[in-house]
């Protein structure tokens, strides 16, 4: 993934639905008025056409690896969607301390990204440049940002956090039935 360098990174089904259409017309506005040298890599199945940009590129399918990989490496998730419940993308970008911008009209996504410090949320074409221009421009920051995903994901998404959660409640619920017929 060192050729595409520098690049950000969308994963999902590449979709009207997912916000597709509006993440490649702001991303080829970017590209046309700030003249950068980026490249917006996309993993997933095509469900709308992908427009002809020499800045946009379409990996297709990965294999888990090689999506990791991908994360790991890219500058920063897009997650254009605004009809997202969870994003496990979003987490997996976290888990590799990745930051992301989302669309803010996607009250979950936004909220998480408020909650974690783990990424920028944009309203509209001005808010998206602003959010891309500075997680590109300034690394350093943009890395601790992706730190503050990190540390919110283990705090709150990591498989032991996520077994304690279940263990507590089926002890509650347990506790609560036996009291229940006691009475």
């Amino acid at each position: 993934f060192k050729e595409l360098d520098p690049y950000i990174l969308y994963i999902g089904r590449i979709d009207k639905n997912k916000g597709c259409d509006h993440m490649f017309r702001m991303f080829k506005r970017y590209c046309e008025e700030k003249d950068v040298d980026l490249t917006l890599a996309l993993i997933g199945k095509t469900v709308i056409p992908i427009p002809e940009h020499s800045s946009i590129d379409h990996l297709g399918f990965l294999s888990e690896a090689e999506k990791n990989a991908a994360l790991q490496h890219c500058r920063l998730l897009v997650m254009p969607s605004q009809y997202e419940s969870l994003s496990m993308v979003l987490l997996e970008a976290w888990m590799q301390s990745r930051p992301a911008i989302v669309n803010a009209k996607c009250e979950v996504l936004k909220g998480q990204c408020l909650r974690s410090n783990g990424g920028l949320p944009y309203a509209n074409y001005d808010e998206f440049a602003e959010a891309l221009s500075f997680l590109i421009n300034h690394r350093e920051l943009a890395e601790k940002i992706g730190e503050s995903g990190h540390k919110y994901y283990d705090e709150n998404y990591r498989w032991s956090v996520i077994e304690t959660k279940y263990d507590q409640l089926i002890k509650l619920v347990v506790t609560e039935h036996a009291e229940r017929n006691r009475s």
